[in-house]
């Protein structure tokens, strides 16, 4: 199992970085990335669509991209995935 960790920004990563330690210390791997939805969205879209073939089975979003994970959900199981 894989978690991506998507943050909005990079002013985001004091709070996600703890979120990998956590990830460290149970042996879970993970990706730490930033992708906006709103300055990025080509990239988001990406992100979403290989996210599967990464291994990602788990999100964790920062609270500035909470608003879009319905899209993101939408992006990665509702295009034929």
């Amino acid at each position: 199992m894989k978690v991506g960790i998507i943050m909005g920004s990079d002013s985001d990563l004091p709070t996600m970085q703890d979120a990998a330690i956590i990830l460290d210390k149970f042996g879970i791997t993970y990706e730490l990335t930033v992708v906006s939805a709103h300055r990025t969205p080509t990239r988001m879209y990406s992100y979403a669509q290989s996210a599967s073939d990464r291994g990602i089975k788990v999100y964790s979003l920062t609270h500035s991209l909470t608003y879009s994970l319905t899209h993101f959900y939408l992006l990665t199981h509702s295009l034929g995935r």
